[in-house]
């Protein structure tokens, strides 16, 4: 099991892998008007992220009550969100440490281990992410 909580950027999808510094592009034979080129860059990161934060993270919040039972999809190991009072971007990070089942078999509550440390948390307040898809090369 990988103990690394790596976080999935935009860069990823646009470069294929994670972003560690801006890359610097030649500068000398241009002859566009870069306050607009960067205001414009800009703009288009904030409606990414507006965009992204609003329509991903919401879809992590499904009411599950009526539709169908999420216990079958947690396991220890499995990634989650932490809900919390504050911007659903701003959420932390934590991987499954121990299910706790109540009396009747239903799990209510996970054990969370995050970047400050480990803490129980109800299910209601957890944001199971989809697991990653492995793919397997006969090389």
């Amino acid at each position: 099991m990988i103990q690394t909580t790596a976080v999935l950027t935009p860069a990823h999808f646009i470069i294929g892998h994670q972003l560690t510094a801006i890359p610097e592009r030649n500068l000398l034979d241009s002859k566009v008007n870069f306050r607009n080129r960067i205001q414009h860059l800009q703009y288009l990161r904030q409606q990414f992220w507006a965009k992204w934060s609003f329509d991903y993270l919401h879809n992590l919040q499904q009411r599950t009550k009526w539709q169908f039972s999420r216990n079958s999809d947690l396991t220890i190991g499995a990634v989650v969100l932490l809900k919390e009072d504050i911007l659903p971007v701003h959420w932390r990070l934590g991987r499954i440490l121990a299910i706790h089942p109540g009396k009747d078999g239903v799990v209510r509550v996970v054990s969370v281990r995050t970047k400050t440390g480990v803490s129980k948390r109800a299910l209601s307040k957890v944001c199971l992410l989809p697991p990653e898809e492995v793919q397997i090369s006969d090389k």
